[in-house]
């Protein structure tokens, strides 16, 4: 309030600025909260608005939350009349991706190697050199997309780019698999916050809590903006950093006693379950959909190739020390959240102490990432509701976040004991949006420039990708089945996690 006192006082020369500046129009960049990640939303640098509405008099770029605008018109008072916009360093955007792709499918880093054994090292390294090649892929699609046709579509979006590709049926595909991996995403999170707020809260029952933090997020959905959340990502940044460490504390500070009760067991290649453990690493990739707006904020686009290569790699190097620590310790006895594993293992004061401020962090970061999950599939949904059914307020787009909520709660309830299942399965959706929509946009758009090598490879990596998701999605079914009872399984009993 003092800082808008003080900028509209008319002595104040930044005020006489913007005065000025709005008869003659006036210009400002664009943010969009949105789904990049369903395991870690994201508040992303749209850029320079384009179209004709940023270039009338006296208006102003507004901020885009879904489907709804909302604008600050003193925002001119702070900008000259040329238009200017800062980019981010190819530094920082090493960090920004980063900060983008790392969210939930850290926790489940090491139960990826109790399902995969070590070998799934090997594949977390494979699965990440593929992304970031895809990443580079669905950027230059984008860069060669006659977006003008699209401006009151939303622009840049993976459903546009399709509908310019593959028409129709394309569109309806991706948007079915977004919408998808957005519903699953949101039942992953509403879990995983019941289980961390269990483990902090032990005494009380989980259908309560499971109730209890529904309720919770509910009042958070009736924002007028996410970005009132903006403090859980910094909550969620340091949060990330501190799980990381969870694995190597404890095996560092291994209590004779417990690795005496708890005897651990390796394994080198877990066949059975090893598609499965695909499934659950791919989740830890899938937020290609932010790559377009963070090429478009970069202050040396030039540099893309390297900061993806760079951000992968350390994306890697972290999921690798996060899941074979993990397993190190805890073998095959990891479940799908580490946090749960580490309470098991803490025998000293100082480390359960650690653990519980380390879990109730972890809490409020699935909390954060619940909420707008569920707006931006809210987005989503009303969308596709027809018009003479549906009329697009913000009461009823609230009242649409709250049934989604109940929804989305009820169908997770029934697989709180299914968690490691649940990620595969987005899993698959993830490897489907990550890898073979990228591959297929790719092909369809440059297949007349590329040489007969060019086209055996692009070729190629869609069948495989195709072949993967039918695989992962075949096993993980059939072990599922297996867990459930419904199939003969001939080897030891599956764990019951």
């Amino acid at each position: 309030l003092f800082f808008f006192a003080l900028m509209t006082s008319p002595s104040n020369e930044l005020f006489k600025t913007r005065q000025r500046l709005s008869s003659h129009g006036s210009y400002g960049g664009a943010f969009k909260i949105s789904g990049t990640s369903p395991s870690n939303p994201s508040i992303h640098l749209l850029g320079p608005r384009t179209s004709n509405y940023a270039d009338q008099p006296g208006s102003y770029a507004p901020f885009t939350i879904g489907t709804r605008t909302s604008s600050i018109a003193s925002g001119a008072a702070l900008l000259p009349q040329e238009p200017t916009v800062t980019k981010a360093s190819s530094t920082a955007t090493v960090f920004t991706i980063i900060n983008i792709y790392v969210g939930l499918g850290l926790l489940a880093q090491a139960y990826a190697l109790q399902r995969g054994g070590w070998i799934a090292l090997a594949a977390m390294a494979l699965c990440g050199l593929m992304c970031a090649y895809t990443g580079k892929l669905i950027v230059r699609c984008f860069n060669h997309m006659d977006l003008e046709l699209y401006q009151d579509l939303g622009g840049a979006t993976w459903s546009n780019l399709a509908d310019y590709l593959l028409g129709w049926t394309g569109r309806s595909v991706v948007t079915f698999l977004t919408v998808t991996e957005f519903f699953g995403a949101g039942c992953m999170a509403m879990l995983m916050t019941w289980k961390n707020a269990q483990a902090v809260l032990p005494w009380i029952a989980f259908e309560h809590i499971a109730v209890g933090v529904t309720c919770l997020v509910m009042p958070a959905l009736l924002l007028e903006s996410f970005g009132d959340l903006a403090i859980f990502s910094v909550i969620g940044a340091c949060t990330k950093i501190l799980t990381a460490t969870i694995p190597i504390v404890i095996y560092l500070t291994w209590s004779p006693t417990w690795q005496e009760e708890h005897p651990v067991e390796y394994q080198v290649v877990n066949y059975d379950t090893l598609p499965m453990s695909l499934g659950v690493i791919m989740l830890a990739y899938s937020a290609h959909a932010c790559l377009p707006s963070v090429y478009s904020a970069m202050e040396k686009p030039e540099d893309f190739p390297t900061v993806v290569n760079v951000a992968f790699s350390s994306m890697f190097i972290m999921y690798g020390l996060m899941g074979g620590m993990g397993y190190l310790v805890f073998g095959s006895g990891c479940s799908p959240l580490i946090t749960q594993d580490a309470f098991t293992a803490a025998t000293e004061d100082w480390q359960i102490a650690l653990c519980t401020f380390i879990v109730g962090l972890v809490s409020w970061a699935t909390f954060s990432t619940t909420v707008p999950v569920v707006g931006v599939l809210t987005d989503f949904i009303a969308v596709l509701i027809p018009t003479n059914v549906w009329v697009n307020t913000r009461l009823s787009i609230r009242k649409l976040r709250i049934v989604m909520c109940l929804l989305l709660a009820i169908i997770a309830y029934p697989t709180r004991n299914y968690l490691g299942y649940l990620e595969s399965g987005i899993g698959i959706i993830s490897l489907m949006v990550t890898l073979l929509t990228p591959l297929v946009f790719n092909h369809f758009m440059f297949a007349s420039e590329m040489k007969w090598y060019e086209k055996f490879f692009s070729i190629f990596m869609i069948v495989v990708c195709i072949i993967l998701t039918i695989i992962i999605g075949f096993y993980s079914v059939m072990e599922l089945l297996r867990t459930l009872g419904l199939v003969e399984y001939d080897g030891p009993p599956p764990p019951a996690h």
